[in-house]
């Protein structure tokens, strides 16, 4: 049984316990999401002190300061990519915890760090990703389209789920196949 079950944890009180729980999943989704960003096992030799701040806080599971840290850093340094991934990250994490506006927030840094560096194909994915989550899947599958080699395995599993999404069960086969 998990720390944060809250069966384990009824002792404490029912709405302590769910609380718990469900912040125990953010967390998980926190560190799932920067994982994927390759924000938690990157090299971070020589990496910017407020990067590292930023890090370590969400490791912590503290997102209101990793994400105060992250944007005053891309406020900084406009012209680096790692913020802005790291600040779609947090925001997409709180557009889960159905935050006004966090999901348009992480499109929009998605879309800054794809102008940074278009050939990274992490960064597309990621921006197909939110602009799913966000509903607006005929630009996810545009996105999901235009995410260059070396295209991520999961890149195709992803553009069946939302040519599903779309109404399209022929394009799907197809993209499930590629997946």
């Amino acid at each position: 049984m998990r720390s944060h079950d809250p069966a384990r944890l009824a002792g404490i009180g029912t709405s302590l316990a769910t609380d718990l729980s469900r912040r125990a999943r953010i967390a998980r989704k926190e560190r799932e999401w920067a994982t994927g960003l390759g924000l938690l096992d990157a090299p971070m030799a020589g990496a910017d002190p407020d990067l590292l701040r930023a890090v370590s806080y969400l490791k912590a599971g503290m997102r209101s300061h990793a994400l105060e840290t992250v944007r005053a850093l891309a406020l900084r340094r406009p012209s680096e990519r790692i913020p802005h991934l790291m600040q779609a990250h947090l925001l997409m994490s709180l557009a889960a915890s159905a935050e006004m506006g966090a999901a348009e927030g992480a499109i929009r840094e998605l879309r800054t760090a794809v102008a940074l560096d278009p050939e990274e194909p992490r960064a597309r994915l990621f921006l197909s990703r939110a602009l799913y989550a966000a509903g607006r899947i005929g630009e996810a599958i545009a996105e999901n389209g235009r995410i260059p080699a070396p295209v991520p395995a999961e890149a195709a599993s992803d553009r069946c789920a939302m040519l599903l999404a779309a109404g399209d069960p022929a394009s799907a086969e197809a993209a499930c196949l590629d997946a």
